[in-house]
């Protein structure tokens, strides 16, 4: 052991402050202890990257424990069925990649120990968005529809560009997305998470997702279009388009890590966090 003064540099070199409150900040010890997690869809792609992510050595997370549809154990992390439940560990967080009709199960572990939730799950219908609307309001939620840094800069690139067209009307825009065909829901949560960003900073008109029976373009349509083929991570594209020209803003993931990494960054920001509202990728940025 050092001298007592040794030991407390050692301390503040390893923790990281974390949150713009003075009364919500905590110390985080990314080598002394790491963060305990629970992965509700750990059986799936995003699931098993999570746990592929959060073993690295640097992560300061730990998956103690998956809740799927099936049994299983992946790379040494316990997977217990929705039906028989978890067991009673303490848990830092509950981070979801599961799908819409589980969210009951996602609830459920937050009644182990009140953790904070982290939500990465898209395509939730109206009522269950208000159902978690009610637990933010007791319990700490994060909720993202994309964690990749580069994705939500480039919302934020397509937002200002809309913004730039703000007065010109005849510029016509377009949101393309494509990902693997066992993607169930379309369109993605990422391409309404651009649509509403290019809404909001454009101030007028509609968000429209493209189908035979609204192909006819009306003034003011953000219209989204979909596709799902092969093993696609990720793809979205927006088109700003006039009678003289077109500009087309795209981004594309070659993998799945990077969505793995930011949620687990997620985790980590939401420890100490009140519960009053639904925490966002603006928040974490």
């Amino acid at each position: 052991m050092g001298k007592k003064g040794e030991s407390q540099k050692l301390v503040e070199f390893n923790c990281k402050v974390v949150g713009k409150d003075e009364k919500t900040r905590i110390l985080m010890l990314s080598k002394q202890r790491k963060l305990n997690v629970l992965l509700v869809g750990a059986n799936g792609k995003m699931g098993r990257e999570v746990i592929k992510a959060a073993a690295e050595e640097k992560s300061g997370i730990e998956i103690v424990a998956g809740y799927d549809t099936a049994e299983n154990e992946i790379d040494g992390v316990p997977v217990y069925n929705y039906q028989e439940g978890v067991n009673n560990r303490q848990y830092d967080a509950v981070l979801d990649f599961s799908k819409p009709e589980s969210l009951a199960q996602v609830l459920y572990g937050l009644e182990l120990n009140n953790p904070p939730l982290v939500m990465g799950t898209t395509g939730h219908s109206f009522e269950q968005m208000q159902q978690i609307e009610q637990v933010a309001q007791k319990r700490a939620v994060f909720k993202a529809t994309n964690f990749s840094m580069g994705v939500f800069k480039w919302v934020r690139a397509a937002a200002a560009l809309a913004a730039a067209f703000k007065n010109n009307p005849e510029v016509d825009i377009e949101i393309i997305e494509a990902h693997h065909n066992r993607k169930a829901d379309g369109p993605s949560g990422t391409a309404k998470t651009v649509a509403e960003a290019i809404l909001k900073a454009r101030g007028w008109g509609q968000i429209v997702s493209r189908t035979p029976d609204n192909a006819k373009r009306l003034p003011g349509d953000i219209g989204i279009s979909f596709i799902r083929c092969g093993d696609v991570p990720g793809y979205h594209e927006v088109w700003f388009a006039s009678p003289s020209g077109e500009i087309r803003l795209s981004e594309r993931e070659y993998g799945r890590q990077g969505f793995a990494c930011g949620a687990l960054d997620a985790c980590k920001f939401m420890q100490g966090k009140p519960a009053d509202r639904i925490y966002t990728m603006d928040d974490l940025v």
